[in-house]
């Protein structure tokens, strides 16, 4: 078998080390793939909803947070928001100038319309307008 150099190391040896290099980046693409769609599968379901007051005035910008993962949206100019989330899995609503709400989603809710109460006093009544 005829050995040619390239450099320092033979081009037999070269190729040798290009193949373990390859084959060590292919292996920590394909474990990074599955870390990501773990996470983003682990997910059970998409939970949309519509955030209120008075039961029909939607609220903007009111945070989401989805307890066991600790995921934060918050909710568009109609009071809309996405997130996602597991059977069982416990939903802390909050805002400015509005009482805080805790909802457990159950086993097969897509979609939870959620009326917050404004808190007593003038100057929360601002707050929660602004």
């Amino acid at each position: 078998m005829r050995k040619y150099s390239a450099g320092f190391l033979t081009l037999n040896e070269l190729n040798i080390s290009t193949m373990k290099t390859l084959s060590v980046k292919f292996l920590l693409s394909i474990f990074f793939s599955l870390a990501i769609s773990v996470f983003v599968f682990g997910q059970n379901k998409t939970l949309v909803g519509k955030v209120t007051t008075f039961d029909r005035i939607p609220l903007t910008g009111v945070e989401i947070e989805v307890k066991n993962i600790g995921l934060v949206v918050l909710t568009d100019s109609l009071g809309r928001f996405q997130t996602f989330c597991n059977d069982e899995d416990k939903l802390t609503v909050r805002a400015n100038g509005v009482y805080d709400q805790k909802i457990r989603v159950e086993t097969g809710i897509r979609m939870i319309f959620v009326n917050l109460k404004l808190k007593k006093g003038d100057k929360k009544l601002d707050l929660a307008i602004t």
